[in-house]
């Protein structure tokens, strides 16, 4: 039986897939720049729900260590892509 928190996570990856996917649809007519940066957003997004996937099956988010350093990258590129995609859409 799965526990409420396994259940969480797989909402989570769940909602991390489906915002990669609108991602994509929104910006899949995007050029230049702005279609890269959405790419990279969208790729982040479905890492970031992989690493919950992962978590599901180690119970914590902070092991082991890879989860952790993943986790931390793809936050990082999750605010850089936004930054740079707001930037972008404002221009």
């Amino acid at each position: 039986m799965k526990s409420a928190l396994d259940i969480f996570n797989a909402c989570e990856a769940a909602l991390w897939f489906a915002m990669a996917a609108a991602v994509i649809f929104r910006y899949r007519r995007a050029i230049g720049g702005t279609r890269r940066i959405a790419f990279g957003l969208a790729l982040f997004l479905v890492l970031f729900a992989a690493s919950d996937l992962i978590e599901m099956r180690t119970g914590a988010w902070w092991r082991p260590v890879g989860l952790l350093v993943l986790k931390t990258i793809c936050v990082i590129g999750l605010v850089g892509c936004f930054g740079l995609l707001w930037r972008h859409s404002r221009q």
